[in-house]
């Protein structure tokens, strides 16, 4: 997976230019790296290519809104009639949003992980 495209989308999301967002390059390397631990043997990366670097930008995206939402906190305050609020909990949802969307993107790409009880029998 190309890193600098993963870092490419990881900008435009977080709207950072692409020097500011070079500091989160570990961020969408481990992003990369976790997508493609789950990607099926059979996949052609460079067919591939845009489809995966986008979910792997949008899950680097996602880790850096929840990072930046713990450092900074809640940010409400009141002074007056005044009221200033912080709408993490949006970025958070929007970001999370984003994210299953490009999973959705991918998931034909991804081996199965998921583990299900389909049917139990009982002693007959």
């Amino acid at each position: 997976m190309d890193l600098l495209l993963v870092l490419a989308v990881f900008c435009r999301l977080t709207g950072l230019s692409e020097s500011e967002g070079r500091r989160y390059l570990p961020l969408c390397r481990a992003a990369a790296a976790a997508l493609t631990r789950r990607l099926a043997p059979q996949v052609d990366l460079a067919a591939e290519q845009d489809t995966l670097c986008h979910a792997a930008g949008a899950a680097a995206y996602y880790r850096y809104v929840m990072r930046t939402a713990l450092e900074e906190g809640a940010a409400t305050f009141a002074a007056g009639d005044v009221k200033v609020t912080d709408h993490t909990d949006r970025r958070i949802a929007a970001a999370r949003a984003l994210l299953e969307e490009a999973m959705r993107s991918v998931a034909h790409l991804l081996c199965e992980d998921d583990f299900a009880f389909l049917e139990v029998k009982g002693p007959c």
